[in-house]
């Protein structure tokens, strides 16, 4: 055995100068926006990630098809690095389910702190535990409201109930209740949660922290 006072857990960290809502130019919401082909003011749940099956795409369409707010776009933001027939699986997936209108996959994306202003929750529904995954602690840094898988490195990364949501992992309806809770925030209770998840990746998560700490 290992004594537990010989380990040290070092996180891996966001560049917040890059990952802060101050530093997304009005200008590349509109050509993200145009590019997407998003509807005006829709609302909008992201998930980004690589098109891969542990990462829970299918999870997330099917909790679309179980929402309440059915005015939600979700954008499926990431490359399938050459699994095409998943992608094809994914998009019978979204036909079946009369969700054509509301559910879109965008290829990659080479401005995701954009992409992240343009979100009104964002979701990260791994199946399988992830080491840390970015997601999360990207989101939070742009105070995004961010759900995520209850397993791996997001439940040290997000802190239930004060800066997003964890849910249990391939529980479609349970994503959507999160889902549903987030949309319907009021504005002063979304500015809190945006405040407290940016205190906490700038008090935790910055590259600063990675390297003093390392």
């Amino acid at each position: 055995d290992i004594n537990d006072d010989n380990i040290r857990v070092i996180h891996r960290g966001v560049a917040i100068e890059k990952f802060h809502p101050s530093v997304v130019a009005p200008t590349s919401l509109i050509k993200i926006s145009q590019e997407w082909r998003l509807p005006d003011d829709c609302t909008i749940v992201l998930m980004p990630g690589r098109l891969t099956r542990w990462k829970g795409q299918s999870v997330l369409i099917d909790a679309m098809a179980k929402l309440k707010n059915k005015e939600a776009f979700c954008v499926m933001v990431g490359d399938d690095q050459g699994r095409a027939e998943y992608r094809k699986e994914l998009e019978d997936m979204i036909v079946s389910k009369n969700l054509e209108g509301r559910v879109r996959i965008i290829g990659h994306c080479s401005d995701m702190p954009c992409a992240y202003m343009l979100a009104n929750v964002v979701v990260s529904a791994s199946i399988e535990p992830e080491g840390f995954g970015r997601i999360p602690i990207e989101a939070q840094a742009m105070g995004r409201p961010v759900i995520a898988t209850r397993h791996g490195g997001a439940m040290e990364t997000i802190i239930e109930g004060q800066t997003g949501w964890l849910v249990p992992p391939g529980e479609a309806d349970a994503l959507a209740q999160a889902i549903d809770e987030a949309l319907s925030m009021d504005p002063e209770t979304k500015a809190m949660m945006a405040t407290h998840e940016m205190i906490h990746v700038a008090e935790n998560f910055t590259k600063t922290k990675m390297v003093e700490d390392t």
